[in-house]
């Protein structure tokens, strides 16, 4: 009798425990997936974020061409149509003007697109590694100087 429940009692000890190797390893498996997805998904957000600002890029530099196509035009108008040499001259330096603000607002935005995308970006791929602050810290030293 002593016999036949030492055997019943190893017999469970070695279902429970194969069933707990059975539920870790499932558990192993689950994680690991989960980690892939995340990874997958990380990758697909940077991709998204690098087509949004090659889109952006893409359309302000069509703007710009059609803001200097069109202030060439006016200024052709103005050349054709005025006779008066002071005026064009004042309307063309006005016009000169314009457009180099209207470029360095551009390029200021650019600036700070880039900024903004390589921060996302540092802070996607290294924000769960130990080497964080090192890598920002050098990486932005080296732009200062």
């Amino acid at each position: 009798m002593l016999i036949l429940f030492l055997r019943i009692l190893l017999l469970t000890i070695i279902v429970i425990f194969v069933v707990a190797v059975v539920v870790i390893i499932i558990i192993i498996i689950i994680i690991i997936v989960i980690i892939i997805i995340i990874i997958i998904i990380i990758i697909i957000i940077i991709i998204i974020i690098i087509i949004i600002i090659i889109i952006i890029i893409i359309i302000i530099i069509i703007i710009i061409i059609i803001i200097i196509i069109i202030i060439i035009i006016i200024i052709i108008i103005i050349i054709t149509t005025n006779t008066n040499t002071t005026t064009t001259t004042i309307i063309i330096i006005i016009i000169i003007i314009i457009i180099i603000i209207i470029i360095t607002i551009i390029i200021s935005g650019l600036k700070y697109l880039t900024f903004w995308f390589e921060r996302t970006v540092d802070y996607i791929l290294y924000s769960h590694t130990e080497l964080l602050n090192i890598y920002i810290f050098s990486k932005y030293c080296i732009h200062k100087e």
